[in-house]
C-alpha cells in the first residue's frame, strides 16, 4: 500500500510504502506540486506525464534522484498519483489533510486533455496476428532470438554498425552483448521512444564488465534515431544516481554517426524519417516485417 500524508509542520507531503513508514519514497511540494522521487518510485512511474530532471528538487532531501519540471499544481500531482495507483492496482491511503495542503499559486500551464480511444476488437485481433507474423519473420532471420525483442533489435543493429563484433551465443549473457576477435566487448542498451517522450536517460548498474557502452535509441516505429558509444573508462564518470543523461553524452561528443554505414549496407530504411518501400509495414530484415498496426500495441 502507498500512503500520502502531510508532515506535521505542513511543509510538504510524504509518499511512503506502508511496509517502511519511516522512509519517504517521494515528496510533493504543496506550493506548486513538484514531485521528487527515490529510485523505486521513479522506476515505477517514469515517464508518464512528467518531464524529469536530475536531483532532489526544492526540498533538498537525501536520496531523491529525480524531480519533476513540468508539474502544474499540487492537486494535479495528487490526482496523477491517484490515477497511477489505480492503473498499477496499488492500494492508496490519502490523508484528508493532503487535500488542504495546496497554497494559492497562479499557473499559466494547462492540464493536457486525455484522449478517448475506441477499441475495435477485430482490428486488435488482426494486429496481434500481424505482430506475431512480424516477430516470426525476425526470428527466422536471426534478428531476434527471444521475446525480449526491442533489446535484440538493438543488438542486431549494433552488429550492422560495428563490423567484426558478434552477439553472444546465448541471450542471457551478463556484462556484455557483442564481442570481436580481439576480445573487446560492447554492452548494448536499447530504447524505443516516441517523439514526445522526454525521458532521456539510460539506467546503468554497477556491472562494468565491458569495454564500450553503446546506447541505441529507436523511435516508435523502431527506426534508428540516435546512437552513442562510450568507453567504459568514461562511463563511471557519467553515471548519476545509476543513470546516464543523454544530454551529457551529446555535450561530451559521444554521438556515433551511423547514416553512411547503414546506407552502404542498403539498410537506410532503418534510419529515422526514411521512407519505407511498403508504407504499412516496418521492414527490419529481408523477409521480416512488423506491421504498423501491431506496433501500436507495444506503446
Amino acid at each position: 500500500m502507498i500512503e500520502i500524508k502531510p508532515t506535521l509542520n505542513g511543509t510538504y507531503c510524504r509518499i511512503i510504502h506502508v511496509d517502511h513508514p519511516n522512509n519517504n519514497i517521494g515528496i510533493i511540494s504543496p506550493s506548486d506540486g513538484e514531485l521528487s522521487v527515490k529510485e523505486w518510485l521513479f522506476e515505477q512511474i517514469h515517464p508518464n506525464n512528467f518531464t524529469w530532471e536530475e536531483g532532489c528538487g526544492r526540498h533538498g532531501g537525501r536520496g531523491f534522484i529525480f524531480h519533476t519540471s513540468n508539474h502544474i499544481d499540487f492537486s494535479s500531482t495528487i490526482q496523477f498519483l491517484i490515477d497511477w495507483c489505480r492503473d498499477k492496482r496499488f492500494s492508496l491511503r490519502l490523508e484528508t489533510d493532503c487535500h488542504s495542503q495546496q497554497k494559492p499559486v497562479k499557473s499559466s500551464k494547462k492540464q493536457p486533455a486525455k484522449k478517448l480511444i475506441e477499441t475495435n476488437l477485430e482490428e486488435v485481433k488482426q494486429s496481434f496476428i500481424d505482430l506475431n507474423k512480424g516477430l516470426d519473420g525476425l526470428k527466422n532471420n536471426n534478428v531476434i532470438r527471444s521475446q525480449r525483442f526491442i533489446g535484440e533489435i538493438g543488438e542486431w543493429i549494433a552488429e550492422q554498425l560495428f563490423p567484426g563484433y558478434l552477439r553472444a551465443a546465448g541471450t542471457s549473457n551478463k556484462g556484455w552483448d557483442l564481442k570481436d576477435q580481439n576480445g573487446d566487448r560492447l554492452q548494448i542498451k536499447t530504447h524505443a521512444k516516441s517523439s514526445d517522450n522526454n525521458f532521456h536517460y539510460t539506467p546503468i548498474g554497477n556491472n562494468t564488465d565491458f569495454d564500450y557502452l553503446v546506447i541505441i535509441v529507436l523511435n516508435e516505429t523502431f527506426q534508428l534515431r540516435k546512437c552513442y558509444k562510450v568507453p567504459v573508462v568514461n562511463v563511471k564518470d557519467l553515471i548519476v544516481n545509476k543513470h546516464i543523461n543523454w544530454e551529457k553524452l551529446e555535450k561530451n561528443g559521444y554521438r556515433f554517426g551511423f547514416e553512411e554505414i547503414l546506407k552502404e549496407k542498403n539498410l537506410d530504411y532503418l534510419i529515422e524519417n526514411r521512407e519505407l518501400n511498403t508504407p504499412s509495414l516496418l521492414l527490419l530484415a529481408d523477409g521480416a516485417v512488423i506491421p504498423t498496426e501491431g506496433r501500436n500495441l507495444l506503446r
